[in-house]
């Protein structure tokens, strides 16, 4: 799909450029997105990359302003100049007044774009806005064999909205972003790093838990945001004799405990139901686990992590374990399923709910794929016993330990 974005305050001038555009073959016009200022066309521009960007020059800088002259000029040299934005392809700008075209045209042609003088008795305007369009649609139409790059550097995925909540507080300055037909509400932020790079981060929770909805939910933002890496965090249960509560799991391999075949079998006389196991595992990407290793053994990181909790004390320190996690569509709090399930894996760490929906997802994307890791901590073992104290906590060990990871990793893969 061609993606345009038009910032037009006018209706009328707007009209006659979605007239225009309308008979462009291969134009949606339904997907053509507008905006009346510069500041929402900004928020936009921060996380979503568009084909070609129509520019009114005079614009207000926020929708409650007045229009400045020279508005559309200040939004273009922001958008070119500053990292934090998706310059689009292309930018077309229109003017009506000729003193503002002529004032406008030096850094259009400084920056090799096209500036058009809009006029409602000639129709001179109309033929090159559409020679334009037409030259850029064509333009993308023959790149479309490259294969796209990266938008995003990190995007998280949670299961439930308490284990994102533990995200929004993880000390960064987070954005809400909702996107055109799409009901998921993202949240975005961009932090710079000592070195003066910036890492684009976006998360989201599934519409529900589950390997189904958060397969899905992956999915979207695999093919919006195109992220570098994706990180799933959240909570689990573990297995009492190897891990403790509050510990952190990697999972490595992951696998759906709940694939395979029942059959009845013939003992004694006696028919028995037997469920023979063909599971697939995921396994995590070598880089990401050698970030993880090294993390795991900066006992003051994580000293620091726990420290940092404002809710009731946990006194006892908490560890990384990389291993073995089955994941499958249902909640255990069955000691003797439990069991079933630990019998696949004689290492198994912990049982989850959705990261094989996760790790499935990836592997279904279009290239470029992200590297994927899921990140949970242990708040129960798996059985009736099941206790509340400590899902907010491990919530919030999971989004630190995250946070923490996000910042050793090589974005220049």
């Amino acid at each position: 799909m061609f993606k345009i974005l038009v910032v037009e305050d006018d209706q009328a001038k707007l009209r006659d450029i979605m007239l225009a555009l309308a008979s462009v073959e291969g134009i949606d016009i339904d997907s053509v997105e507008t905006e009346i200022d510069a500041h929402s066309a900004k928020v936009r521009m921060r996380t979503k990359h568009y084909d070609l960007l129509i520019l009114d020059i005079s614009i207000p800088m926020k929708r409650e302003k007045e229009v400045e002259p020279n508005g559309g000029l200040k939004l273009l040299e922001e958008i070119i100049k500053r990292d934090i934005f998706l310059t689009p392809i292309h930018i077309i700008g229109l003017t009506a007044y000729e003193d503002v075209f002529n004032l406008s045209k030096t850094e259009f042609d400084d920056n090799l774009l096209t500036i058009i003088h809009y006029s409602l008795t000639s129709d001179d305007w109309k033929n090159r806005f559409l020679a334009g369009v037409n030259q850029h649609m064509n333009a993308k139409s023959a790149s479309t064999k490259v294969t796209p790059e990266y938008n995003y550097d990190v995007a998280i995925v949670c299961a439930l909205s308490s284990e994102l909540d533990a995200n929004m507080n993880n000390g960064w300055k987070w954005s809400v972003l909702t996107l055109t037909n799409d009901d998921t509400t993202y949240h975005t932020t961009t932090i710079t790093n000592a070195d003066g790079t910036v890492t684009r981060v976006v998360a989201a929770a599934a519409a529900r838990m589950g390997m189904p909805a958060s397969a899905a939910i992956t999915m979207k933002m695999i093919l919006e945001f195109r992220p570098k890496f994706l990180f799933m965090t959240g909570i689990m249960a573990g297995v009492s004799d190897k891990v403790k509560l509050g510990d952190i799991i990697v999972a490595n391999p992951i696998w759906d405990w709940g694939s395979g075949k029942w059959i009845t079998s013939v003992e004694e006389n006696q028919e028995k139901s037997l469920f023979l196991t063909d599971t697939f595992q995921f396994t995590v990407d070598r880089q990401l686990v050698n970030v993880v290793e090294q993390f795991a053994a900066d006992g003051d990181a994580l000293y620091k992590i726990r420290k940092s909790y404002s809710g009731i004390s946990k006194k006892e320190d908490f560890s990384i374990h990389i291993g073995p996690v089955a994941s499958g569509a249902s909640v255990l709090s069955d000691k003797a399923v439990f069991r079933r399930v630990n019998d696949q894996h004689r290492k198994l760490l912990g049982v989850e709910m959705e990261a094989y929906g996760v790790f499935t997802a990836v592997e279904s994307a279009s290239r470029p794929k992200p590297l994927s890791i899921c990140i949970k901590a242990v708040v129960d073992y798996g059985d009736k016993e099941k206790s509340d104290d400590y899902q907010h906590y491990g919530c919030y060990l999971s989004a630190g330990v995250a946070k923490s990871l996000i910042g050793l990793l090589d974005y220049n893969r």
